[in-house]
């Protein structure tokens, strides 16, 4: 990697890299001067941890500048009433789309993924109603299918809960309740720290109004999989098996 640096003229592969990472920065929103050199001694990787440690920061707390209290008990009662929640999130959004499926399922019945290793997952999204709520997650770039699949299932009166980068997302335009996030970061890969801290606050708020249903199904939930042993425990030990009368733990 350096050859190239030094074929343009330029000290290090880090050098050549830091006016792409300002125009990154830029288009994120990050006020964030990264075009100034290394001060002597400084280790490249010191200053680049600590940039990315201020950009975690920033977008985990833009979670609550940008949303108030009431947008995110909007979208938690559309949740909550919903008879099916859908999400969608593709690409670098799935990973948020299936946490929060995973923590809503708890929460209530009728949680859908819309994903599948054939490929027909927008049959999950087209076979809503009026009744149901997608629950969307993308950032810019926006994913062409989650927009066009949001969309038409808008066109069909089905609600959707929006969570994204800005207001004038594609997302939160045809969207009954938006919910934003900051993605800013120091390399060349939007950050998912502010995508998934919303998230986790939008399924707190649910908890939080799901109630007593939420703490039944959870309790059932969490009996259900401790029978099953779907949790390590610690062995125990042989010695102390070994001196427990025979027949103890029941036939």
């Amino acid at each position: 990697m350096s050859r190239l640096p030094r074929a343009l003229g330029m000290g290090s592969y880090e050098e050549m890299r830091r006016p792409s990472m300002q125009a990154f920065a830029q288009t994120m929103g990050l006020n964030m001067d990264l075009s100034k050199p290394l001060a002597p001694g400084q280790q490249a990787e010191t200053q680049w941890l600590g940039e990315l440690r201020n950009c975690q920061a920033a977008n985990s707390a833009s979670v609550y500048q940008r949303n108030s209290r009431a947008e995110f008990e909007r979208a938690a009662k559309l949740i909550v009433e919903a008879r099916n929640v859908v999400f969608l999130g593709l690409r670098s959004s799935f990973s948020i789309a299936f946490h929060m499926q995973y923590t809503c399922d708890w929460l209530r019945e009728g949680t859908h993924l819309a994903s599948d290793t054939g490929g027909a997952w927008p049959e999950k999204v087209l076979g809503m109603d009026t009744s149901d709520v997608l629950v969307v997650v993308s950032q810019a770039p926006y994913t062409r299918a989650v927009v066009l699949m949001a969309q038409e299932i808008a066109k069909r009166g089905v609600k959707i809960v929006a969570l994204t980068d800005s207001g004038l997302s594609p997302l939160a335009r045809i969207a009954e309740a938006s919910l934003l996030f900051d993605t800013a970061s120091p390399s060349f890969f939007h950050s998912q720290v502010g995508a998934l801290g919303l998230a986790e606050a939008l399924m707190s708020c649910v908890s939080d109004q799901s109630k007593d249903k939420s703490i039944a199904r959870l309790a059932l939930r969490q009996d259900t999989l401790q029978r099953m042993g779907a949790y390590w425990e610690r062995p125990t030990p042989i010695s102390k098996r070994l001196r427990e009368p025979i027949g103890s733990k029941g036939n």
